[in-house]
C-alpha cells in the first residue's frame, strides 16, 4: 500500500509543478477555467480563420475612435 501512496503522491506533484512551469500560474479552479477557456478560444479562431491579435488591435482603435466621438 505504501508504494501505491507513494508514487500517487509524487505523480500529483509531478502534474502539479508540469502545470505551473508550462502557466506560470497556481493551480487553482479558476485558473485552470481561464486557461482551459483560453486555448478553446484560440483553437475556435484558429479553425475559423480568425486572427485574434488583428482583431484586438482593431478593437483598441474602436475605443480610441470612441473616446475622440464622445469628445466633441
Amino acid at each position: 500500500m505504501e508504494p501505491v501512496s507513494y508514487l500517487m503522491m509524487y505523480g500529483n506533484f509531478v502534474a502539479g509543478f508540469t502545470y505551473y512551469l508550462l502557466v506560470k500560474k497556481d493551480l487553482t479552479a479558476e485558473n485552470i477555467h481561464e486557461v482551459l477557456a483560453e486555448r478553446f478560444t484560440q483553437r475556435a479562431a484558429r479553425r475559423a480563420g480568425i486572427d485574434l491579435e488583428k482583431q484586438s488591435e482593431m478593437l483598441e482603435e474602436i475605443e480610441e475612435l470612441r473616446a475622440i466621438i464622445e469628445a466633441y
